[in-house]
């Protein structure tokens, strides 16, 4: 299946490996996060940054940061 991420991008739910709520991580983890992956990133948030999706997509590790809240995107997952 696929997960609606917000704006128009759908990513296979089978490459989610977590879904984390960015206002509840610690600042200096978000930080050293997102130095570490700058690369993988793709921000489709609108600078409200409320979601972080970590997938594996062809063993490659791929970052979301997306304005949707994580309740509403764990919902979608079947």
């Amino acid at each position: 299946m696929y997960l609606h991420i917000g704006k128009n991008y759908i990513i296979k739910e089978k490459d989610v490996i977590c879904i984390l709520n960015i206002e509840t991580l610690k600042w200096e983890f978000y930080k050293d996060f997102l130095k570490t992956y700058k690369e993988k990133i793709i921000d489709i948030s609108g600078k409200n940054a409320r979601t972080l999706i970590i997938t594996k997509e062809n063993n490659d590790t791929k970052v979301y940061i997306t304005n949707i809240l994580p309740t509403t995107i764990a919902g979608r997952v079947k």
